[in-house]
């Protein structure tokens, strides 16, 4: 996709990555799904060293005026906009002109660090970097695992554990799952080995639909490579295991504290 975002559980602030070609749809639709997730509450830090802006005069006084809604309803949030080029740099400025959407904590930064240092100045410092175990509970799981036992197993131990738990044995029904949600998923339990499908093909469909979805992929047989990213949980495990990696993977967002249990190291952070 070529705008991609996420929650930041450090700084409590939304990161955002343009890719390619940028246009007024594109954003558009990203703001559509900030406001959906209530996330323009939240600092932003968008960063566009990789994309170009194709927006017009007009297109620019659009998008500010859609902007001015939003806030109206959403409140005001500071944004830090890293151009990484010339036509963005003027995009940008445009924007400053029509009142930046009538954001006062709108600005400009050459660098990304430099962006990140604003924001984390003016983020409150009561904001909390993570998950706590009150939180944790109730937050929303997609399982999908064709096994219909395995299946009953995890969804009544994520039940027990007070999770919002929707449970599919087919990749069709977890993308209508995913596509016909009110709000996001917080993870998605996917096993590797899918009837019809690898659990990571549809880790990267389900991703299309919600980019921040983080994935734990289940298996009873080794899987030396996949293509999505995620940590690994072997089966058999019980439900105590189930829910002590469930509640690490989505405190930490890392799965740190529970990789004795996963089987597979996180990846290191860039």
């Amino acid at each position: 996709m070529p705008i991609t975002y996420l929650p930041d559980l450090h700084l409590d602030l939304i990161r955002t990555t343009c890719i390619g070609m940028i246009g007024l749809p594109d954003l558009t639709h990203y703001v559509y799904m900030l406001s959906e997730r209530d996330w323009l509450r939240k600092p932003q830090l968008i960063d566009g060293r990789q994309a170009a802006l194709t927006m017009s005069p007009q297109e620019v006084r659009i998008l500010s005026e859609l902007m001015v809604t939003l806030r109206e309803r959403h409140g005001c949030a500071p944004v830090a906009f890293v151009p990484g080029n010339t036509i963005n740099a003027c995009v940008a400025s445009l924007y400053q002109d029509y009142g930046a959407g009538a954001n006062p904590q709108f600005a400009t930064f050459a660098d990304a660090s430099e962006a990140e240092q604003w924001l984390a100045g003016l983020i409150p410092t009561a904001h909390h970097p993570g998950r706590t175990e009150r939180d944790v509970a109730g937050l929303r799981v997609l399982v999908v695992d064709d096994c219909e036992a395995v299946r009953g197993v995890v969804l009544r131990s994520l039940e027990l554990a007070d999770y919002e738990v929707r449970a599919t044995g087919t990749a069709m029904e977890a993308l209508d799952l995913v596509w016909q949600a009110q709000g996001p998923f917080d993870l998605a339990l996917i096993d590797v080995h899918l009837a019809g499908t690898d659990g990571d093909i549809l880790a990267a469909a389900l991703r299309r639909l919600q980019p921040d979805l983080p994935v734990l992929f289940i298996s009873g047989e080794d899987v030396p490579t996949r293509a999505e990213e995620g940590p690994l949980l072997m089966k058999p495990f019980g439900p105590q295991v189930l829910a002590q990696c469930v509640s690490e993977y989505l405190k930490t967002g890392c799965c740190h504290a529970c990789a004795p249990v996963v089987g597979l190291e996180p990846a290191a952070t860039p």
